[in-house]
């Protein structure tokens, strides 16, 4: 097994859509079983049993509900409990997930936190011990919390994909003013707001079995898992049911806009431009994610094809998939004097893709549904699916269920029908705004300064 020991506040979160979609390309395997049910107090559990695992694996997601709660607090609740630099000389969650093996992650996207580990079939009842732990966590301190609102920026930076982070929060805050996935944003005035009774109030209100979801997969015997997890969780005192939010209305600012989220230093910038699509339910779903591709993706986009005196690196891409919507970043590293030349580049392109030659259709067709074939490898893919598949109600009958029904999807038509649902996109720019807006002469940006 590998050891992935971090926290990484990926405020949309780092789960990408293509790597759920890839399962859909090809037939289940007839040894995979998936068995769903509620569990105590209406935890959402399903097993997923692949006699190929040695190990096994379990994501849980805890949902986030307020979208009026200061988006500081859960960053900094997710510090206390789970960073070690905060938790130096130990805590008893953390010495736990080092009894199951200390091969564990927490991610943190605008919806819901996520907590993915790794461990052997005969730490089962360790793996209990810790959801009992997390369920019942009292232990917070007022030393501790000092010290994560003191060093918050430094964890911040600490991490390796903090630039992605700090983009992401900028973007969604633009994307969905006034609903919970724009509820994003930490900038320094709302850190010091914050004190240890929000912290622990907001835990107890948030880190409970009825908003959560739990999927573990691996070669094991469902009565055994489900028995195990149940046990343990049925100990538990029965937590008071809270007040339902109301769900917010969902609106997306679809304005196309130029940020730049300053640095002080003179690193490469990095450009995170964001595209909002229908959620993965919806039918115009994949034939715009076909063709983000066909202007973005190597060998076969767009930007590969023509030639404008500029070889761009590589561009990567991701997809984020939530209830009312979808976003797809791509994301490059450019060099100071080819940001403006790129942005134009794409704008103009992307105006052309309203005429698709037949040619060009099979080649990216057929370069999207290789991704999905590769991607049906990781031994993830199967609980992301899942894990996604239950934001939908009727997730059966809305979602396509083989690569022949993708493929019907995606004609010919389909695409030249969605190219005019293209959005202008929000473009976030990571770097050190007084070098970058040297070499601009066209664009506009806003820049926004929160760490010097």
């Amino acid at each position: 097994m590998f050891t992935r020991n971090s926290i990484k506040n990926l405020t949309t979160g780092c789960l990408v859509l293509l790597v759920c979609l890839g399962k859909l390309v090809c037939p289940l395997k007839a040894s995979r079983e998936v068995f769903s049910t509620s569990g105590p107090q209406d935890i959402k559990l399903k097993i997923i049993k692949d006699p190929n695992m040695n190990f096994l694996h379990a994501e849980l997601a805890i949902f986030y509900k307020n979208k009026n709660v200061n988006p500081a607090i859960r960053h900094l609740t997710m510090l206390n409990v789970f960073d070690e630099d905060v938790n130096q000389g130990g805590s008893g969650l953390l010495n736990t997930l080092k009894k199951l093996g200390n091969d564990f992650e927490v991610l943190d996207r605008p919806d819901y936190l996520l907590l993915k580990i790794n461990f052997l079939q005969d730490r089962l009842p360790i793996f209990g011990q810790f959801l009992k732990g997390l369920y019942t966590y009292k232990t917070f301190s007022l030393k501790k919390f000092n010290y994560s609102v003191y060093n918050f920026w430094n964890l911040f930076l600490k991490s390796r994909d903090w630039k992605r982070n700090a983009a992401f929060q900028v973007a969604y805050q633009k994307l969905f003013p006034g609903h919970l996935l724009g509820n994003t944003l930490v900038v320094p005035g709302l850190i010091t707001r914050i004190n240890l009774a929000q912290i622990r109030s907001f835990y107890q209100r948030t880190y409970t079995l009825r908003n959560s979801q739990l999927i573990v997969k691996g070669n094991m015997k469902t009565g055994i898992v489900l028995g195990s997890i149940s046990r343990v969780l049925k100990t538990l005192k029965k937590q008071e049911i809270k007040k339902r939010y109301t769900k917010a209305k969902f609106k997306i600012n679809g304005g196309r806009e130029v940020i730049i989220y300053h640095i002080n230093n003179n690193s490469p910038p990095e450009i995170y431009w964001f595209e909002t699509i229908p959620p993965l339910n919806h039918k115009n779903h994949i034939p715009l994610r076909v063709l983000n591709d066909m202007l973005f993706s190597q060998p076969v986009g767009r930007l590969c094809q023509v030639n404008k005196g500029v070889r761009f690196p590589r561009v990567n891409k991701e997809v984020l998939n939530h209830e009312d919507v979808s976003v797809i970043c791509n994301t490059v590293r450019l060099n100071y004097s080819d940001i403006e030349k790129f942005i134009l580049l794409v704008d103009t392109e992307r105006r052309k893709l309203k005429k698709i030659t037949r040619r060009e259709y099979l080649d990216v067709k057929n370069y999207f549904c290789g991704r999905l074939k590769v991607n049906t490898r990781k031994f993830e893919n199967d609980v992301e699916l899942e894990r996604d598949f239950s934001l939908f109600e009727s997730e059966e009958s809305r979602l396509p269920s083989s690569f022949v029904r993708i493929s019907q999807q995606v004609t010919y038509e389909s695409l030249s029908s969605v190219s005019r649902h293209l959005n202008g996109g929000t473009i976030v720019i990571v770097g050190n705004a007084n070098l970058i807006v040297r070499h601009l002469s066209t664009l506009k940006p806003r820049v926004i300064r929160y760490i010097e």
